[in-house]
């Protein structure tokens, strides 16, 4: 399959069509060729002019691509597999990271409202001793009986959000993390490690050792 790109300017370039729009591919080809070692093959380029005197030119300027004039915009046609060429910077890491974070948002988005989110982010700040209920109502300038009420009319509550911050903190560090699993535990508040499995076991049906077996890079 092909996949089109399309360049709509905000006004009319005039006379500039052709220099912004060769500015803009042969961007597009130089970031595509840093990016992944790689030169895009089979690629078209309809240009919004309808005269190109040394059109040869433009084609070993734009590797090799066909060139087709007369378009109302700059539009670029590529394979959609040079789009599945991995990047010479390729971290899966932060992919994974970035993963969590966009399922983080999504889950957030239907669960819960914007208060809650706020909550959950802060109680992320914690790394080894998650504060209690009543130190977080205070950082929200509000007393206990307010800060609840407020997680109620989200559909959530204090220990919820402390429970899926608890799985994710586990899940990453897991899978991306060298820690022993007793020091995961003890992490996330589990002084007992037995403790710490039976529960882990009971949110995502199988042992820690089993998930890091299965998930690490």
């Amino acid at each position: 399959g092909y996949t089109t790109l399309t360049i709509v300017p905000d006004f009319d370039l005039e006379n500039l069509n052709l220099f912004v729009s060769t500015m803009v591919i042969g961007s597009l080809l130089d970031f595509y060729e840093k990016s992944t070692g790689k030169q895009i093959s089979q690629l078209e380029v309809h240009l919004p002019v309808n005269v190109l005197s040394d059109i040869d030119r433009y084609r070993t300027k734009f590797g090799g691509a066909t060139i087709v004039l007369g378009n109302e915009t700059l539009k670029v046609v590529l394979p959609s597999k040079a789009l599945d060429e991995q990047t010479l910077t390729a971290d899966q890491y932060a992919f994974r990271n970035a993963q969590r974070e966009c399922q983080l948002l999504i889950d957030q988005e239907n669960k819960g409202g914007e208060f809650s989110r706020q909550v959950k982010h802060f109680l992320f700040e914690f790394s080894e001793r998650f504060p209690q209920q009543e130190d977080v109502s205070e950082h929200f300038a509000m007393s206990t009986r307010t800060f609840i009420r407020k997680l109620k009319r989200d559909n959530t509550s204090f220990q919820s959000l402390l429970d899926e911050v608890r799985k994710e903190l586990v899940l990453l560090r897991l899978s991306d993390t060298n820690q022993s699993i007793e020091s995961i535990a003890l992490s996330v508040g589990y002084v007992e490690a037995s403790n710490f499995s039976r529960v882990f076991k009971r949110w995502f049906g199988c042992t820690p050792s089993e998930f890091r077996s299965s998930n690490k890079f």
